[in-house]
This record gives C-alpha cells, structure tokens and sequence, in this order.
C-alpha cells in the first residue's frame, strides 16, 4: 500500500514541479530568437505631435484630446476601451502677436 501511495504522491508533484522550472530550461523565448522591430504607437503619435507642433495648444486623434498649458506642460486625455485613434490635428493654435 505504500508504494501506491507514493506513486500518487509522485503523479501529484510532478505538474507542480513544471511550473517552478525557470523558462530557460525549455526552448529559447521569442524575445531571444529575434528583438522585435519598434513600432510607432498611437500614443507615441500624439505626444510627438506636440513636440513638433509648438504653435498648437489644443490637438486630437478623435479618441484623446491633448493641452498645452501656458508653461508648456502637456497634458492627454485617456483613450476610450474601443476607440481608433485616427490621424492627430490641430484643434487650436496660438495666435501670434
């Protein structure tokens, strides 16, 4: 009877064992096979629009809006769960003096 039970207790440990393996052990991650190229994201998109555009106070994707404050602090909104940012404008410009 004891032998069973040690058979048991040997079939209960083992998937537990599996996860306590580092995951080098197994075949190499894809971050290590290739680096991924660096895609430009929406949000990447918008603050860059406000670096370059120093003359716009006020921009937008149609999901975010984005302000420039008289300090030139940038400050965006949150994108919405199921929104598609579209291409970012101006809404409002400085107005030179």
């Amino acid at each position: 009877m004891p032998a069973k039970m040690l058979r048991w207790a040997i079939a209960a440990a083992l998937p537990l064992a599996s996860l306590a393996m580092p995951a080098t052990l197994g075949a190499p991650a894809i971050a290590e096979e290739a680096a991924p190229l660096a895609a430009v994201t929406p949000d990447d998109t918008i603050w860059q629009f406000g670096r370059q555009q120093k003359l716009c106070i006020e921009w937008t994707d149609d999901c975010r809006q984005c302000r420039r404050a008289e300090t030139d602090a940038v400050s965006c909104s949150n994108i919405g769960i199921a929104c598609q940012p579209k291409e970012v404008r101006c809404t409002l410009r400085k107005t030179e003096k």
